[in-house]
């Protein structure tokens, strides 16, 4: 399990720190469910955690400043919440991005980066 964690500056900056460490998580497994074909609903693919697991993923965040990025995800028009699951007791959010296309073509970019350096080292 690797301990390296990975975001675009330029989203960073634009939406601030922990939005864009969110943002690359969810850019992670969202392209993973597009290429399973799998969380796809209302033509978007969508990708699911709770606070918690996001905590454990993420333990230098806090489970106010994780719920304030999503809101501010959510407001500034790049992340939609959803609820997709089986039991009706079950509050787990999925979360899909509003341009799809946007997020995860930055996305590819960034893997494109990385695979670039791993080869030069």
């Amino acid at each position: 399990m690797s301990n390296n964690h990975f975001f675009d500056v330029d989203v960073a900056a634009e939406y601030g720190l922990t939005e864009a460490i969110l943002i690359a998580n969810f850019q992670f497994w969202i392209r993973k469910n597009i290429a399973n074909n799998s969380n796809c609903f209302e033509s978007r693919t969508w990708t699911y955690n709770s606070n918690k697991a996001l905590l454990k993923l993420f333990p230098y965040l806090t489970r106010g400043s994780i719920t304030r990025a999503i809101n501010n995800l959510v407001l500034s028009g790049v992340l939609v919440k959803g609820n997709y699951n089986a039991s009706a007791y079950d509050k787990t959010l999925w979360y899909s991005f509003v341009d799809e296309s946007r997020w995860i073509e930055s996305s590819s970019s960034i893997d494109q980066k990385l695979q670039i350096e791993e080869r030069n080292n």
